[in-house]
């Protein structure tokens, strides 16, 4: 944005250090001093009888309070929830508990983990918990604290308008079916603590909402019914008595397959009437139904939308932006970040996040192979700039501007996530002082389960996980896509053992492809410099303009590759799909070689094939 001389500060925050300097200058831009943190992981189901046998707290109540703490040693940020406990089921009798959970805000830093137990306050239900070993700055060492087994799979929600009670995996029609099989698994009958009726409460204050002879609520139709998930899309919402006053809409989270529901933040609302409402679906919304609250409290429900796809998306409020409202924002992959050294971030090489393996993880030379595979689809055929360094690391989950890809313990029930570090840049208009933010990932992580039965080879048994699928899905979340609502499609939430060959990864290709063309036209703020697409996308695009090859054969390929041709070939290069040559071949002028490809990995492979005056690509899988 440009502006007229004015006077601007550039704000820089890490850590503690808060770097502050005044210019005078015609374009003005401030560092946003903002960090968010993304995780993304994927679930497998724990069964209820484990969650017991695991807990060292099940209780049912109320979530009265949640507060952020740092831990200590500054590592990650933790969000402490107090709930007033009803009832025990297992564990000391106590009056409340205290439920931590990864992720949450402090000042203006901010960890954002999905899928997250997205706890409001007064959110009720029965958790299921264990002991948590964390310190943390701030919080009473004398209070226990735990966090729930299996991330949202502990917590068992009671839907109080309606009477159920919803999980990621395992649902009730009541909350007596819940504590009866809890009960039978437990051995012992709930220690009432407070007496309480959650579901008389909630029919009270709808007999309440009654008795004001408020008119019904009516959703007559959405538009579009396909749509995508915040990219700032604007979906349409007709029908009748919605008031004039903005209410809430509701979306199915697509981090639990829909078990729950998000709130647009009211930012997402568009415009509010009592016919229509438009609004820009948020981040983490999934296909199913949406609901409709007026501000005097009377809801209704339409199915039948499609979400096709979901981008991360982050949140962050200003005093000089929508009034201090929590606004959501786009986090934008880039391709270098070239500040002085006191403020520099991330790691690139040509343009490129450079990613680095744990020395453990390099030693697995299948893992590697298997992860590639999964890798350089999404970055291939999607275009995101990524690459592999030939070093290693002994680095993890550090904030240490190493992209790395690690073994390292999870949460019961995640096979891996992806941890995305970002920071944000706002731009400040000197006349008119409104600010724009600009939020872009500086640090990628991998992180996969060390105790998980993993097949790296492509045939796994139902007994095991197919490491590839997992790898695509956690490539799709650092390519910025967040989960859907379809169990056919790679950033469905969850996955079970055995073959996943049958989970495309295609539909995720054009959502990335369009997020890339997004970045690349976003307007950057000085340090940062612009996205581009990887260099194995341009390969991908480059096809034979006449018929030159004839064959390439056999594909897949074991020890040898025959290329046939109608013109001599002088050269041919094989690349690897993060576009890194392996070797490279004169071929004398011939129409017919032969290429030793036995010394290559398993994994997909591209052949440069150079003729006088042009060049073209053979595309090959190399087997075991």
């Amino acid at each position: 944005m440009i502006c007229p001389t004015a006077n601007f500060k550039l704000i820089y925050l890490k850590g503690h250090v808060i770097y502050v300097m005044k210019y005078i200058i015609t374009f003005c831009v401030f560092f946003l001093p903002a960090y968010l943190f993304s995780q993304v992981q994927l679930l497998n189901k724990i069964p209820l009888e484990k969650q017991v046998a695991i807990a060292d707290a099940i209780v049912e109540g109320k979530v009265v309070n949640k507060v952020s703490y740092w831990d200590v040693g500054h590592k990650n940020i933790y969000t402490v929830h107090t709930l007033e406990v009803s009832k025990i089921h297992k564990g000391d009798s106590k009056s409340e508990i205290h439920l931590v959970s990864l992720g949450g805000t402090i000042g203006l830093q901010s960890h954002i983990v999905r899928p997250a137990l997205k706890l409001p306050v007064n959110a009720v239900g029965v958790f299921v918990a264990k002991n948590a070993d964390i310190a943390l700055e701030g919080f009473p060492s004398t209070k226990p604290i735990y966090k729930s087994v299996g991330l949202s799979q502990g917590v068992y929600r009671y839907n109080l308008k309606k009477g159920n009670v919803i999980n990621p995996f395992l649902s009730f029609s009541n909350h007596k079916k819940l504590e009866d099989t809890i009960t039978s698994l437990t051995k012992r009958e709930a220690t009432q603590i407070k007496e309480t009726n959650y579901f008389e409460t909630e029919e009270v204050n709808i007999k309440k909402k009654s008795v004001f002879g408020v008119e019904k609520t009516q959703i007559n139709a959405l538009s579009p019914t396909e749509i995508a998930a915040g990219n700032g899309s604007v979906l349409s919402i007709s029908g009748a008595n919605f008031g004039t006053d903005l209410g809430i809409v509701r979306f199915q989270n697509a981090d639990d397959g829909g078990a729950t529901t998000i709130e647009a933040l009211e930012t997402n609302i568009e415009s509010w009437t009592d016919t229509e409402i438009t609004i820009k679906v948020p981040s983490g919304a999934g296909s199913g139904a949406v609901e409709v609250e007026t501000s005097a409290g009377v809801t209704h429900t339409i199915t039948g939308l499609e979400v096709t796809h979901n981008y991360i998306t982050g949140s962050y409020s200003d005093a000089t932006i929508r009034d201090g409202k929590e606004v959501e924002y786009p986090i934008h992959h880039i391709s270098d970040h070239n500040a002085n050294e006191a403020t520099s971030t991330g790691n690139f090489e040509n343009g490129a996040y450079l990613f680095n393996y744990h020395t453990d993880f390099d030693s697995n030379t299948a893992a590697v192979s298997a992860f590639e595979s999964g890798f350089d689809a999404i970055v291939c055929n999607a275009g995101s700039k990524f690459t592999i360094s030939d070093a290693t690391t002994t680095a993890k989950l550090v904030d240490d501007n190493i992209n790395s890809i690690s073994f390292d313990t999870t949460e019961e029930g995640v096979l891996g996530f992806v941890l995305s570090r970002t920071s944000g840049y706002g731009i400040t208009n000197g006349l008119t002082n409104e600010t724009s933010l600009y939020f872009f990932f500086y640090e990628i992580d991998y992180v996969f389960s060390p105790d998980v039965s993993w097949d790296f080879n492509g045939d796994a048994t139902f007994s095991e996980f197919d490491f590839n699928a997992v790898v695509r899905h956690e490539t799709g979340h650092a390519a910025g896509l967040g989960h859907v609502i379809n169990s056919d499609e790679i950033m469905h939430y969850a996955i079970g053992p055995g073959p996943k060959d049958a989970i495309t990864s295609e539909p995720i290709y054009d959502p990335v492809i369009a997020k890339i063309n997004f970045d690349k036209a976003a307007s950057t703020p000085s340090p940062i410099t612009a996205t581009d697409f990887s260099d194995c996308y341009t390969l991908n695009l480059i096809s034979p303009t006449d018929n030159t090859i004839v064959a390439a054969y056999p594909n897949p390929a074991n020890e040898s590759i025959t290329l046939t041709t109608k013109l001599p070939m002088h050269s041919a290069s094989i690349y690897t799909l993060t576009g890194k040559m392996l070797q490279q071949v004169p071929l004398g002028n011939s129409t017919s070689e032969h290429l030793n490809v036995s010394e290559i990995p398993q994994g997909h492979y591209f052949i440069i094939i150079q003729f006088e005056n042009k060049q073209e690509v053979v595309r090959f899988i190399k087997s075991n």
